[in-house]
């Protein structure tokens, strides 16, 4: 049993003084009409090499060495079976678009689709798997509450919370902070709303800042995943 729970974090500034300068920056994004369709990228890419394999050196070279029986050999296996291996191409051209199309996935601050290789099911799936592992293996170096290093890393994310807390994807997770110490300079968040900071990340960076931008980094993976 760990020796305490991962420390829940306040949703709201605690101890801590904060200046808000009132300046709107916007989102500046590429021009979705100026980009290639990922979904012709997906096609074309592939296309692209094997156009390439077969216009290359190499089957060229194999090609002009094959006696002329051997030519016809092959060329007439392929008129035999052409509905074969159309349909085989077919098939794995429909099931790759079926694949592509359910995989989409739209993000939530800029609404641009993008192509993710597993589901939000299947990532968080994954990711409860990495978290038991990770919290076994480091059970007996989790910080107490009362460490300097919590201390820093709470008063980091207090000031997050507090910046962000009007946005819906920050305020739904119930997000918990817990610090462990290894001489890793790594921090890693969960969709459970786990949020693991290594002590020897707190040591490499600078100042608070720096520590800011990459707990923030690691709780947008999962902004998309409520």
């Amino acid at each position: 049993m760990n020796k305490f729970l991962p420390l829940i974090l306040p949703k709201y500034l605690a101890r801590t003084k904060l200046t808000v300068y009132n300046r709107l920056a916007s989102i500046t994004t590429s021009n979705t009409t100026r980009t290639i369709p990922p979904l012709i990228w997906l096609i074309a890419k592939p296309i692209t090499k094997l156009g390439a394999i077969i216009a290359g050196r190499g089957f060229r070279k194999w090609w002009t060495s094959l006696p002329k029986m051997k030519r016809k050999i092959f060329l007439a296996h392929l008129r035999r079976h052409r509905v074969r291996y159309g349909s085989g191409i077919g098939i794995t051209t429909f099931t790759g678009f079926v694949y592509y199309d359910y995989h989409i996935q739209e993000t939530p601050l800029t609404g641009r689709k993008r192509f993710i290789l597993f589901t939000n099911e299947q990532l968080i799936e994954i990711e409860k798997l990495e978290q038991e592992q990770l919290f076994t293996i480091y059970e007996k170096d989790i910080l107490d509450p009362y460490s300097p290093y919590v201390n820093r890393a709470m008063r980091v994310a207090n000031r997050l919370f507090s910046a962000n807390k009007e946005m819906p994807e920050v305020d739904c997770i119930n997000w918990k902070l817990t610090v462990i110490d290894a001489n890793l300079i790594n921090a890693v968040a969960f969709p459970s709303g786990d949020l693991i900071v290594f002590s020897g990340l707190l040591d490499f960076v600078e100042n608070d800042d720096e520590l800011a931008i990459i707990m923030a980094h690691e709780m947008s993976h999962f902004f998309n995943m409520r």
